[in-house]
């Protein structure tokens, strides 16, 4: 088992909820948690952890003839359908990134059944450090995991992670831990990151990292499912980072795509698919939007879905209630805007370039137009130094 330590430090104070309902049983079918876990940040240094986790839960070992999944097709993960290879398919969604008592952070991957063994003992023994360690030791070599643990008694931060996690390095995201399937994905995308601008206070830009890389995975997801979902990782990706007296999960957040387009006879950024999320009692909400080119500004379609976790199944009737009448509220936005192959992001935590609006019941999206001249004023001598033909 990998172990570092540092000290606690204190980043930006973000937002959070955690139930303690115990939840017994998910499935009788043989499930895999496949994520991608990634900690950016050396704790030995004193640095602040960012931790990301997808939530696809896929069945294993299905006989051929076995029935298809169309009851449970998930429309939002990248538009195809459930089954990702011949002998497995998606079988849910489930928050696997796990705020524990005592302030600590847990990522994980691997078969379901020894996960929640694992959770399960976890959480019975969260305030002891020694029996952390045994545990951790104990289930090392059954599945994948990052466990953030915060020693209270000598104020640092201990890293615990699965033999099977690869370490990374990069000049910008420092030291990175990948657990769990698409490890191959994660690296490329964290080179392809590496170079690209980021426009952003220098306070985001701990999170901001972490903010592009999911950007750039959410949108891999529809764009090219080969390497993310024909893997086994995707569908949506949550964050965690500490605030100097415990882990949270950042809250509220909207990725937005635009594309240099036309509406009429006019250049413009058109706004072509959103993502938001929201934890409502401790149910992960998220909402992928694709927006139509029309005059009406309607929406092609919206797809929600509610995410429980460990603990219990999510609250679906609550949930299908706050989508339909709740406009969801930004705190975190990041903005992707694409020409040809040049890529230009932002990310705000506070003045929102796109807000939701909905009237006689349907959802519509503005654009602030001061902001957005802002936004053209940054990335011009992006686009303008392009190849041409790009």
């Amino acid at each position: 088992m990998q172990q570092h330590s540092g000290r606690a430090t204190r980043s930006e104070d973000l937002s959070s909820s955690r139930s303690s309902n115990h939840y017994n049983n998910i499935s009788n079918r043989p499930i895999t948690m496949t994520a991608f876990c990634t900690l950016f940040a050396d704790v030995s240094n004193g640095e602040v952890p960012v931790v990301i986790s997808d939530v696809l839960v896929t069945s294993s070992g299905l006989p051929r003839r076995a029935a298809r999944y169309e009851k449970t097709y998930i429309p939002t993960i990248g538009g195809v359908y459930p089954h990702i290879s011949a002998d497995s398919a998606i079988s849910g969604l489930i928050q696997k990134l796990s705020l524990l008592p005592g302030g600590h952070c847990l990522a994980v991957a691997g078969d379901l059944s020894p996960i929640l063994e694992f959770h399960a003992k976890l959480v019975g023994c969260s305030h002891d450090f020694e029996e952390i360690s045994v545990v951790c030791e104990e289930f090392s070599s059954r599945i994948s995991f990052v466990l953030l643990v915060k020693d209270s008694e000598d104020d640092r931060l201990i890293t615990m992670a699965s033999e099977s996690c690869r370490r990374l390095r990069n000049d910008k995201y420092g030291l990175a831990l990948v657990g769990g399937s698409g490890e191959s994905t994660l690296r490329r995308l964290m080179l392809e990151q590496k170079d690209a601008p980021i426009q952003g206070t220098e306070s985001l830009s701990d999170v901001s990292k972490a903010f592009f890389l999911v950007s750039e995975a959410l949108d891999l997801d529809s764009r090219d499912p080969s390497q993310t979902i024909k893997k086994s990782f995707g569908g949506y990706y949550e964050i965690s980072t500490y605030d100097g007296s415990q882990f949270c999960k950042i809250d509220c957040v909207a990725y937005h795509f635009l594309r240099l387009g036309k509406l009429g006879d006019e250049d413009c950024w058109v706004l072509h698919k959103s993502f938001y999320h929201e934890y409502v009692s401790d149910d992960l909400i998220v909402r992928r939007i694709v927006w139509a080119h029309d005059e009406g500004g309607g929406t092609v379609w919206q797809d929600c879905y509610a995410i429980g976790d460990f603990h219990r199944y999510a609250n679906m009737e609550r949930a299908k209630v706050h989508i339909d009448e709740t406009v969801p509220t930004t705190k975190w936005e990041v903005l992707c805007f694409e020409v040809g192959a040049s890529k230009f992001r932002a990310v705000s935590a506070g003045r929102n370039l796109i807000s939701l609006r909905k009237s006689e019941g349907h959802w519509f999206h503005d654009i602030d137009s001061a902001l957005m001249g802002q936004y053209a004023k940054a990335m011009a001598p992006l686009f303008l130094a392009q190849p041409e033909g790009q």
